[in-house]
């Protein structure tokens, strides 16, 4: 329904009322007996520290913003509770994850369509002509109700101007962080699927993926994505063959040190890997990248005033284009929910990393095997993000990220496929007696 939401405008506003239905449904149908991952509870105390932080906004304008935010982490709780209470095997998992990367197969096709100059549609949607006109003015109102598949932008590794995508995203970074998550779940269906039909049409769309992904040049997307696939590979695909793993590293180093040898010896070697550095940092101009750093600074300097339970909300800094305790995940929670949120935070974070390893259950099937493994890759591609960007500043990126987070916590409980396996082995046992 995501393409139906987003016609409408719905698909920032729609999640937690659909998601408190889905879950009053499984409270009701389960008498409300529901197992609690503790990353649930984790997410509770943050939402918690969340909620308390509210009490402490100056800006009174910004209380809806606050609302939005607030609503969203509540949708993410609903999200564990219903995945982790109704997915017990690899069938459920793959009926949750097929509606995931339908969606997003959906999104990079589209995407593919816009990138080509094919189909770039752009309207007001049907909510707009509901909201006040004072609510409309907001910033972020006007880039929700306005729909489009992006912009044109400019960006020095496309020689200038180039279509800037956005697709399903609220934002270019957001949709990209999307991308970043998915690929890996794309590459995990050469693992777990028997079918060639499917492995043919994951790998277009991982193409696809990879070509959306660039489009939106979301810097700290792409690096987190790049990391997350070089420590999947150094740990997954090298671990066992220790040789092969040598070789690579061997040549990484060597190769390093004659760049640095004949970049010394050769000035315009030196200054041409320089000059890649700089474009990838000021490829928008040094203008981004200063303003993003001012942030950082006024943000630090306004959470010493208020430490403990932050602010609630960005505010507004006089002469500063952004608002302190925006662009920064961590520094925006720091901030906003002060250090009781933060380590709060910190510690779910590291309960997500702990609870979702490969090496705290025996795999018993290629599915659970196949998707922990790139977890990890998804992990570090999210972790890295999160230092420029807010995941929970957009909507459908929150639900999809905290839906496959409660499906890597599924597959790395230690129970997870016993009730199958117990099944099936009554039915064996049932059939030997009958014999």
């Amino acid at each position: 329904l995501l393409p139906f939401w987003w016609i409408f405008g719905l698909e920032q506003f729609i999640w937690p009322v659909v998601l408190t239905w889905s879950l009053f449904k499984l409270l009701k149908f389960s008498n409300f007996r529901v197992r609690i991952f503790p990353s649930t509870r984790l997410l509770f105390l943050f939402l918690i520290a969340y909620f308390t932080s509210g009490f402490f906004i100056v800006e009174s304008y910004r209380l809806m913003t606050f609302l939005r935010s607030f609503s969203y982490n509540y949708a993410a709780i609903c999200i564990l509770l219903i995945v982790t209470n109704t997915c017990n095997n690899d069938d459920d998992v793959i009926s949750v994850l097929k509606s995931v990367l339908f969606a997003y197969g959906l999104s990079v096709i589209l995407g593919m369509l816009a990138i080509l100059d094919i189909f770039r549609p752009s309207f007001q949607s049907p909510i707009g002509y509901i909201l006040p006109g004072s609510i409309k003015d907001m910033q972020l109102v006007r880039q929700i109700v306005n729909q489009s598949f992006g912009n044109m932008g400019w960006f020095t590794w496309f020689g200038g101007r180039y279509f800037r995508l956005t697709s399903f995203g609220l934002y270019h970074t957001h949709y990209g962080a999307a991308m970043a998550v998915v690929i890996p779940l794309y590459l995990s269906i050469f693992y777990w699927s028997r079918s060639n039909l499917l492995k043919v049409v994951g790998g277009v769309l991982i193409v696809f993926a990879l070509v959306n992904l660039a489009h939106t040049t979301a810097r700290v997307a792409i690096l987190g994505f790049a990391l997350g696939g070089v420590y999947f590979a150094v740990i997954y695909l090298f671990r066992g063959n220790l040789r092969r793993l040598l070789h690579v590293a061997l040549f990484t180093v060597i190769t390093a040190a004659v760049l640095l040898v004949v970049g010394g010896i050769v000035p315009q070697i030196w200054d041409a890997l320089t000059d890649m550095g700089q474009d990838f940092v000021f490829a928008r101009g040094a203008g981004s990248f200063n303003s993003r750093f001012a942030v950082y600074i006024v943000t630090l300097q306004g959470w010493l005033d208020s430490p403990w339970f932050g602010w609630g909300t960005e505010r507004h800094v006089e002469g500063m284009t952004f608002p302190a305790g925006s662009h920064s995940y961590y520094l925006g929670i720091l901030y906003k929910h002060g250090l009781f949120g933060l380590v709060t935070f910190a510690i779910l974070a590291f309960s997500l990393w702990r609870y979702t390893s490969p090496l705290r259950v025996v795999s018993t099937s290629m599915v659970q095997y196949s998707i922990l493994r790139f977890g990890r890759w998804i992990l570090i591609a999210l972790a890295m993000y999160g230092f420029t960007d807010a995941i929970d500043l957009d909507a459908i990126l929150m639900a999809n990220v905290w839906t496959v987070l409660a499906i890597l916590l599924v597959l790395g409980h230690p129970e997870y496929g016993k009730e199958g396996r117990r099944a099936a082995k009554q039915v064996a046992n049932s059939s030997s007696n009958s014999a």
